[in-house]
């Protein structure tokens, strides 16, 4: 919910493409989809990277600065790609960072609403309602159900090993 009040209060910095509110609010939806999609695949990543499915629960000056230069990595990407495809444009409202010329609203989004949305949610973030903690919840229920797929495929496992082992122990020798 946070990335869909940003995108709507960022729109005056963009140049005119919705020409009424319902298409404001339907690309303000979307790009908050993407949004979500984003700081999702930041939740996996970190997942991988720190082989802790609540890393985000112990956000420390080091992960909040990773966090914060990947958004500013991403989102300059994102918005200069953008811009040579003539995908959107800045109004003369839009501050500009030096050199590539993307805006910063976007490049500041990135950069800190991941902090900012997990430091909300915190240790409590699967009893959150908004968009961005579900997304956490649905990546710990995804990653939750493949460590019970690959205990379960351990647990065969032994008991094929078991049921082998009594096997060959009560063949006549």
């Amino acid at each position: 919910m946070i990335n869909f009040v940003w995108e709507m209060g960022q729109m005056f910095a963009y140049e005119q493409f919705a020409t009424s509110a319902a298409q404001t609010w339907l690309i303000c939806g979307l790009a908050s989809i993407g949004d979500a999609v984003y700081i999702s695949v930041l939740y996996w990543l970190g997942h991988r990277i720190t082989h802790d499915r609540d890393w985000i629960a112990h956000l420390n000056g080091l992960r909040i600065l990773t966090l914060a230069g990947a958004g500013l990595t991403s989102a300059t990407l994102i918005e200069w790609i953008a811009l040579v495809m003539g995908i959107w444009s800045y109004s003369e409202a839009m501050i500009r960072l030096p050199l590539l010329e993307v805006g910063i609203l976007p490049v500041l989004q990135l950069m800190i609403l991941p902090v900012l949305t997990w430091l909300d949610c915190g240790t409590n973030y699967s009893n959150k309602g908004d968009l961005d903690c579900f997304v956490c919840v649905i990546w710990r229920f995804i990653d939750a159900r493949r460590i019970h797929h690959r205990g379960a495929i351990a647990m065969d496992k032994q008991a094929e090993q078991k049921s082998k082992d009594l096997a060959s122990e009560s063949k006549p020798t």
